[in-house]
């Protein structure tokens, strides 16, 4: 088997999971059984961390005692390659082995079907308009003129308006207005939620918590050595004081211009 998992100290003692340390054993349901499967290491039952191991061959020794939560899908050559490498008396590689890039397999989803279009009732509308019948009209006469015609045109279209029902158009009026009420409160309730969502804090993923601990370790690392340089420096010079109180010269640089005798060369 080749363990790994050791992510965050790098020093093979393993590191805390996003479940906690440690945390429970999920289950048992499948064996260890083949190569390339995916197995939590742990210390006794229920010590889950970080650490998990790859099988090259199959293990019944394991079963019930590691929990297996996935395979290897692609690239068991190179996890073939890592077992063949060379290790101490430890069964710890004598060269560094990081495996550059890997990651979890997703499965496509089905694309979500398309729903039938939803006709707004607001742009299909129903009304009947009722006509009274205008008076008879003389019969032309062949001497009228065009402009004539059309200004009894114009007279028999105002009639008709003027005919409609006050009350329907007034009932229709006041649909349209508590229609367009009822849309206006529904678009401040989604844009209330999405603003709402918004808000919500989002969940850190596996991947940016493996690097947030990683730079914070890169962080502690620099800082320790910073600190150590400060202290150095400091003990130079103070080596360097007292060499001054003592032989009253005071030597600049690194000190590779000082005289040097024959026999001292």
């Amino acid at each position: 088997m080749i363990q790994g998992g050791d992510f965050t100290k790098r020093n093979g003692t393993g590191g805390e999971s996003i479940y906690g340390h440690p945390f429970e054993d999920e289950n048992f349901n499948r064996d260890v059984d083949a190569e390339g499967l995916l197995v939590m290491a742990n210390r006794g039952p229920n010590t889950n961390s970080s650490q998990f191991f790859i099988t090259v061959r199959a293990c019944p020794h394991l079963n019930g005692k590691h929990v297996v939560f996935g395979r290897v899908v692609s690239g068991l050559d190179i996890v073939k390659q890592i077992s063949e490498m060379p290790v101490d008396e430890k069964a710890r590689p004598l060269k560094p082995v990081v495996i550059v890039s890997c990651g979890e397999l997703e499965l496509r989803k089905a694309p979500p079907k398309q729903r039938d279009p939803i006709i707004d009732p607001d742009s299909v509308c129903s009304s009947s308009i009722h006509y009274s019948l205008a008076p008879e009209s003389r019969p032309a006469s062949p001497a009228e003129s065009d402009s004539d015609q059309e200004g009894e045109n114009r007279r028999k279209s105002r009639r008709r308006s003027r005919s409609a029902s006050p009350e329907g158009t007034r009932s229709k009026h006041k649909k349209h207005k508590s229609k367009r009420k009822d849309k206006d409160r529904k678009r401040d309730k989604d844009s209330k939620d999405k603003e709402d969502d918004d808000k919500e804090p989002q969940k850190e993923t596996e991947e940016e918590y493996d690097a947030r601990l990683e730079r914070e370790e890169n962080e502690r690392i620099a800082a320790r050595r910073k600190a150590e340089l400060e202290d150095r420096k400091r003990a130079l010079e103070r080596g360097r004081e007292r060499e001054y109180e003592t032989t009253g010269v005071r030597y600049k640089g690194r000190g590779q211009m000082k005289y040097r005798g024959s026999d001292s060369r």
